[in-house]
């Protein structure tokens, strides 16, 4: 979750701020090029519930809800 003021972030990051009072947010990355690159939150440690090829998005039956990656960051 990204607390504060979006003004300081810049437009190119896409940086929305969550506001969930359980502290849980899915979010779907894709990564629709032929490089990996690195995806990371800052201060947060997230866990890796699926991981599918070309844009795929997954029924919840095909999470990952036994041992999930847990990590920072990831490679995409």
């Amino acid at each position: 979750m990204i607390k504060g003021q979006l003004k300081i972030y810049q437009k190119e990051q896409n940086s929305v701020i969550f506001n969930h009072s359980d502290g849980i947010a899915e979010i779907y990355v894709n990564n629709n090029n032929a490089a990996n690159h690195p995806f990371h939150l800052d201060g947060h440690v997230f866990a890796v519930m699926f991981v599918g090829e070309k844009c795929q998005f997954p029924d919840e039956s095909e999470y990952n809800k036994r041992n999930p990656i847990v990590c920072d960051d990831v490679i995409l």
